[in-house]
């Protein structure tokens, strides 16, 4: 067993729960190409029905985006996992009034740990598309992806949206 696998979990297995509540969307859905093509990694999307973001694994806030619309964090194994809030949102003028990081940088967090709340309505308003990729970034090669039949709706920090999995 790789030393990553045992930060993971005994079976080389790290559930990621939902960072977002909402309808699930295929990547391969998103209207982003580079989401869309996994060329930020692989991983699901979600429409939020609220706005709260959580923690999707127990970790570090690895950054967060200037303009708040996106989330990194480094969990278990050194897994590292991106939430990304809308899609074009970073076009949207003065994006960050949207949004209210509860967390800073370097923070340790818990899976289903609120780290910020951003107003729905008010970035629906802008036109913006708001459907939210999640997604394993890194580290390549070590960890993939696997779709456990998550729910076509989610609530944030309680159903798992995909496992990530250390061939052993």
């Amino acid at each position: 067993m790789t030393a990553a696998a045992q930060r993971a979990g005994p079976d080389g297995t790290l559930a990621v729960v939902a960072p977002l509540s909402g309808q699930i969307v295929a990547l391969e859905d998103v209207p982003d190409e580079a989401f869309a093509t996994g060329a930020l990694g692989p991983g699901l999307a979600v429409e939020p029905v609220e706005g709260v973001v959580v923690a999707p694994v127990d970790g570090v806030v690895a950054a967060i985006v200037s303009t708040g619309h996106a989330v990194g964090f480094i969990g278990p194994g050194g897994i590292e996992l991106l939430v990304h809030v809308g899609i074009d949102t970073v076009r949207v003028p003065d994006v960050g009034r949207f949004f209210k990081f509860l967390v800073r940088h370097g923070d340790a967090v818990e899976a289903g740990q609120p780290v910020a709340d951003f107003d729905l309505e008010g970035l629906r308003g802008t036109g913006a598309t708001l459907v939210s990729p999640v997604v394993l970034t890194g580290p390549p090669g070590e960890a993939r992806v696997a779709f456990t039949g998550a729910p076509s709706e989610v609530i944030a920090g309680i159903d798992v949206v995909f496992t990530v999995v250390w061939d052993l």
